[in-house]
């Protein structure tokens, strides 16, 4: 009786040795399927940090181009509105402006109409190139 004794205590020790490897491997799945989410979650993070700090980046720098073509007009509007009558001032420019001569196309027509609006369009172009202004406001003729 001693020998089944043995085994059956034998049995007994080796089933719970069993359950205990299989806690140990449960335990084990379940410490890298917790890793494996919390890798994924810090991924996913990361790109939704990167996609804002994209997307921020991008505001500023419109807002920095607003702000630039702010001052850019601003300035324009200053020097129109201390000019005399709406052309700009004659400060950086020198008075060697050529203004070409028109001839007509036709026979019937007449570039005496056309001449001193085109003059005064020659003149605000050369004095926005003299001054360096790259933006151009709207001429009213």
């Amino acid at each position: 009786m001693k020998y089944l004794a043995s085994v059956h205590s034998t049995l007994k020790v080796s089933r719970y040795l069993f359950r205990a490897l299989a806690l140990v491997i449960w335990c084990l799945i379940a410490f890298a399927s917790v890793f494996y989410i919390v890798n994924a979650l810090h991924q996913r993070e990361s790109e939704i940090h990167q996609e804002l700090n994209l997307s921020s980046d991008q505001a500023q720098r419109y807002i920095q181009r607003t702000s630039d073509v702010i001052k850019e007009l601003k300035y324009i509007a200053e020097n129109r509105l201390t000019a005399e009558n709406g052309v700009m001032s004659l400060r950086a420019r020198d008075d060697k402006t050529v203004v070409p001569n028109f001839e007509p196309l036709f026979a019937d027509s007449d570039c005496s109409v056309m001449g001193n609006a085109c003059e005064v369009l020659w003149n605000h172009w050369h004095g926005l190139c003299a001054t360096g202004a790259t933006t151009f406001p709207p001429l009213m003729i």
